[in-house]
């Protein structure tokens, strides 16, 4: 049993007996696929999204599944990247007329 001293929201001394378990997660996460379809677009447009979010956490400890998918997507279809991508800024650009 390890022990933790500390104070409590009155400012009073507490000791606090605990025992330390390690959590493992076993599963891995669900492979992110992003092909072509209009379904594909959309996780291209989230991934894109909660990659630049990830990038907020300290120490890097946010989610690397999106930012790994847009990685898969450059290296095995890279087509498909520079569509989505025109894609996305041809969107932007109807946006701001």
């Amino acid at each position: 049993m390890q022990k933790l001293i500390t104070r409590n929201s009155e400012g009073e001394k507490v000791l606090i007996e605990y025992t330390k378990t390690v959590l493992t997660d076993t599963k891995t996460k669900p492979y992110i696929v992003i092909d072509d379809s209009e379904d594909g677009y959309k996780r291209f447009k989230l991934c894109l999204r909660r990659a630049d979010e990830e990038k907020q956490y300290a120490n890097g400890m946010g989610d690397k599944s999106y930012a790994a998918a847009l990685a898969r997507l450059v290296a095995d279809n890279h087509d498909l990247y520079v569509k989505f991508d025109k894609r996305l800024r041809q969107e932007y650009v109807e946006q701001r007329k």
